[in-house]
């Protein structure tokens, strides 16, 4: 079984690094936007304002040259184990427990 170190997933996940942060930010400034329309001010989004708020952010982040920059980033395509150095682990040491003797 392959995991990851504890505490180093954000660093590791290929998709979170390249997809979901900028699809999260894009969308984050979709509803800012929306908000802020003068006939909107004071208006909430609602679930059919969410979906066409949200469809938009996920076309202009989720394309395939962010999902391949995300596996290169990572070092998981092509493999490259010098993307991370030794300290960038260093949260993850705060876990490890001693094995039973």
């Amino acid at each position: 079984m392959i995991s990851f170190p504890p505490h180093s997933t954000h660093k590791m996940q290929p998709l979170d690094r390249t997809v979901y942060g900028p699809l999260k930010a894009a969308y984050n400034r979709k509803c800012d936007k929306w908000m802020t329309t003068t006939s909107r001010v004071g208006r909430r989004i609602s679930v059919f304002d969410q979906a066409e708020l949200f469809g938009k952010a996920y076309i202009a982040t989720a394309t395939m040259h962010n999902a391949l920059s995300g596996f290169s980033c990572t070092g998981m395509w092509p493999y490259n184990p010098d993307v991370f150095q030794a300290e960038d682990f260093a949260p993850s040491l705060i876990t490890e427990e001693e094995l039973p003797g």
